[in-house]
Parts: structure tokens; sequence; C-alpha cells
């Protein structure tokens, strides 16, 4: 059986994000039993995977806004031109959302929602995103999402679409969580000033009061022109020290020295860097949303989105050992429950079937 992925969200880009991973923890494990082919943005003359095929839509792109809009043209042309696959795999494009693939190819097309922010991306960008999801989504018969409450919203937008939950499963981590508790409060993600929060975090990081802390920030350099726009002027009370992307034991060993793990997002998906640093027997300090609803016992929540309510939260986290504790104890829970592979072979059960609905399908080897 032949599976074709689009997938902005280049695994060989500089800063792979959530939608790489489960494009590579559930789309690329099938290869070992169907032939795969995964049509991304930007150069793939590097890739080197067994059983694997690369294209690339934007042959020169790199993940820029410009030509991520080039990426939701060239993929609706690119699916046209090629119609001889079993079942084409969607990923959103962020921001855009849904291409729409069901109007351009008669091969049953899966749409994954690692997001839903198309009325936020609508009012960050003054374009019609909110719209043409609306639109496009009522055209798709089968609809994943990486959450619950991504899942309500594709229901309540496609009312006839199967919808399912495939969460993200953690296939790397320690196995059991370190003994000693971490002394840095680490933020880990895109320089993102709005959805990220990164001026929320600017200023939780001026008004914190906790004796000798240290945060570690990891995803952008001290140079980044965003996190300067809303940083450049503030006196913070702590050591604020830059990694830089971080991948492999980098990446490990910031999740070791951390106490609490800071995600200030004023929206989000599940979040997968929660579920690692809950790997890591690590909390989260975050505001309260509701996408954390079913993960807010293994995280320290500020009420309001705010500076100050935030910085409050990380105080609590140093300050209050019992609700420190009791959120590390409910980590190592979480964290069990989402080791495993029973969710890739959920993903690859419904990719077999809506395949089969293919009537030029070919039998499964």
């Amino acid at each position: 059986m032949k599976v074709l992925c689009l997938d902005c969200d280049s695994p060989f880009g500089a800063n792979p994000g959530g939608q790489s991973a489960f494009t590579h923890d559930f789309v690329l494990s099938m290869a070992s039993e169907l032939e795969i082919t995964l049509a991304t943005l930007g150069p793939v003359e590097s890739a080197r995977s067994d059983g694997i095929n690369y294209d690339s839509v934007v042959a020169r792109g790199v993940m820029s806004r410009r030509n991520l809009f080039k990426f939701s043209v060239k993929g609706r042309r690119f699916i046209r031109s090629h119609q001889d696959f079993d079942v084409v795999i969607e990923q959103f494009t962020s921001p855009i959302g849904p291409l729409g693939l069901p109007r351009t190819t008669k091969t049953p097309v899966i749409g994954i929602a690692c997001f839903s922010f198309w009325d936020e991306m609508s009012s960050k960008y003054h374009l019609p995103f909110s719209y043409l999801t609306r639109k496009r989504l009522v055209r798709y018969h089968w609809l994943v999402a990486n959450h619950v409450s991504v899942a309500e919203k594709l229901r309540a937008l496609s009312p006839s679409a199967e919808v399912i939950v495939i969460e993200q499963q953690l296939s790397e981590g320690p196995g059991k969580v370190p003994s000693n508790v971490g002394y840095t409060a680490l933020f880990m993600g895109r320089a993102d000033v709005h959805q990220k929060g990164l001026d929320l975090l600017a200023q939780a990081l001026e008004l914190v009061n906790i004796p000798g802390l240290v945060v570690e920030i990891a995803g952008f350099s001290e140079n980044d022109p965003k996190w300067r726009r809303v940083a450049g002027t503030r006196h913070f009370q702590c050591d604020v020290r830059y990694l830089g992307y971080v991948k492999g034991i980098e990446k490990t060993l910031a999740f070791e020295r951390a106490r609490v793990v800071l995600v200030p997002s004023r929206y989000e998906g599940p979040g997968m860097v929660v579920l690692e640093a809950a790997n890591y027997g690590v909390p989260t300090v975050a505001f309260d949303l509701r996408c954390f609803s079913d993960r807010r016992e293994g995280m320290i929540l500020a009420p309001e989105l705010s500076g100050r309510d935030f910085a409050d939260a990380m105080e609590r986290a140093w300050f209050e050992e019992a609700t420190y504790k009791r959120a590390r104890s409910k980590c190592v829970e979480l964290a069990k429950a989402m080791r495993g592979t029973s969710q890739a072979a959920a993903f690859r059960d419904f990719v077999e079937r809506v395949a089969k609905s293919n009537p030029n399908a070919l039998e499964t080897q």
C-alpha cells in the first residue's frame, strides 16, 4: 500500500516542531509495513531512511511565512500531479489550516490537526484562515486530532467526518525519573511572542522573586529580534542563560537540570513539551488553558494571563513544597500512561481502513 504524507514542518529543518515529531512517530514509523512518501518544505537531498521516499514541495524553502504560503499553493498542485497513492495524509499547514485536498484528488485524504488556532491566526495575520478552515473542513471524511480538545473543534466544524484522537506518545526518555530535583526553570520553544507568550514570560522574569533563580531558554538565542523586542529593556530578577536550539543529549540534560518547565502560552495544542517534561518528573508552570484539562494535576497553573500571575505560579513551585511534590508525583503517572506503542498501532489501523475505501487500493503487504 502506498501512502503520501504532506507536511510543511520538515524534520530536516533547523528547528523541527511538534508536528514534525507527530509525522515521524506515527506516519514514518509505518515504513516497515507500507510504502511511505513524505512531501515536505525545503531540501531533502540529505534524507536517508530505509523504506521512505522523500520529495520537496518548495525545494529551496526554509520555514518562513512566505514559504508556508508557497507550500499551501504548491501543495495542492503537488497532490493533483501525484494520484498513484492509496491514501493521502495531510498535516494541516500552520497558520493556514487545511488545504482542502479532498477537492484536488479522488484518493482518500486523512487530515491531521496538530493545532486548531484558526481563529487566533486570522486575528494575528488579518487573513481569512478561520473562514477557509470552516469552508474546507466539511469536505473531509476522516480527521485525526492530537487531543480531545482539538477533536471537539473538528467535530463541531465537520459533523459528518469520522474524527479519532491520536495523542503523541513518549518513545524516548529516561525510563525512570531522576532521583534529584533540578534547580532551573526551563523554557523550550520557538520565538513566538503572541502564541508562546514571550512577552508574558519577560514580564514574569522581571517580577519573580526567587533567590538564585536560573532560567534557561532553549529554542532561540539572546539576539533573536522577537525576544529582544519584548525583553530588551527589562531588568530580570534572575540569571537568564540561552541554550539555542537543543536536541539529543543537550535536550536531555536541559530537562534533568530543570525543576520546572515554563509554558507561558496564550493558546496551545496539548503541548508536547508538557509530556516531555513529565517524562523527567518535571512539572510545568503554565496558564490554565482548556487543552491542559487532563494534565492539570502535573502542572502548576496561573489563573489569569498576566506576567504577575505567571511569576506567582513560579514562586509556588519553589516555596510551596507540598504543591510541588504533588505535581511531580502526578508527572510520573502521566509519563507512564503516555509511554508505549498503542497509539501508533491505532493510527496504522485507521490509515489501512481508510485506504481500503479507495477502490484502487492495493492489498496491504
